[in-house]
């Protein structure tokens, strides 16, 4: 933290320094003197690219903020690599936007291993796979499990991370696919299994001995997990699904195809 010279506001980004050695934390408090100087403005204007790179760090959600932002940092290096040659190296801005270059492979490298550094989040959530269900039972059966069950939901507040909705009273989107439903407790997540085994049981008797075999290996179609946000497909999947991946430095779940999309991102 600073105190800029002019304003007195004390902070945390990268200062301004003026020719005199003093700290500043906007061109707007810069003496007019100090501005005039030669490689001044493309100094001042480095700076503030910097900072506002590093602001942005904290809102990268995904593989496509990261690699915006590294891309903004090459970006930064490649367009003022012109103004480190000449015989005036004397010059004091100049020499500042020398020093500065030199920490943005520093800065890169913070945007490039952001994912590693933040602390894995997971979510526990019941997967219901619901067209595995179908395939199974078919289309009668489910569709009756699948009313009950969606009755007996209506007064359950869950988030679906595999469609980002919230259920409530109205909702009309269970049984699409796969549902993710998130909940903050186990107790929770016991609640809404014993919810679509009520759901199940009640027509039980009507499948047929495969059809329960079929069931019983996939574990009657329903599980309970801890899911992780995967940064690339931008999907929440089991973690025991995910690998590391040396070339984008990132954890990716490899369940979708859009995991492979940048595989060769780097080598381009």
């Amino acid at each position: 933290m600073y105190t800029c010279t002019h304003c007195k506001n004390k902070l945390k980004n990268k200062p301004l320094i003026g020719s005199n050695n003093k700290k500043y934390c906007r061109i707007m408090c810069i003496p007019d003197s100090l501005i005039d100087e030669a490689y001044s403005s493309e100094y001042f204007n480095l700076i503030e690219s910097i900072n506002d790179i590093e602001s942005r760090i904290s809102d990268i959600k995904d593989i496509d903020d990261r690699f915006e932002l590294e891309n903004e940092v090459n970006d930064l290096s490649t367009s003022y690599i012109a103004d480190m040659f000449g015989d005036d190296e004397g010059l004091f801005y100049k020499g500042q936007i020398y020093t500065e270059l030199k920490g943005l492979d520093k800065l890169y490298d913070k945007i490039h291993n952001i994912f590693m550094e933040r602390k894995l989040q997971l979510r526990r959530a019941v997967i219901i796979y619901w067209d595995e269900l179908l395939s199974i039972v078919g289309n009668e059966i489910y569709s009756i499990i699948l009313k009950y069950f969606h009755e007996k939901m209506k007064s359950v507040s869950c988030e679906n991370l595999h469609y980002s909705c919230i259920y409530s009273k109205n909702s009309t989107e269970l049984g699409c696919s796969i549902d993710k439903l998130y909940v903050k407790t186990l107790r929770q997540a016991h609640a809404i299994k014993k919810i679509y085994y009520e759901s199940f049981n009640q027509y039980k008797s009507k499948l047929t001995d495969k059809q329960l075999d079929s069931l019983s290996i996939t574990n009657n179609c329903i599980d309970i997990q801890n899911l992780a946000y995967c940064f690339i497909c931008k999907e929440w999947e089991p973690w025991d699904d995910f690998s590391f991946d040396g070339k984008l430095n990132v954890y990716k779940c490899g369940v979708w195809s859009d995991c492979s999309k940048y595989d060769d991102y780097y080598n381009d």
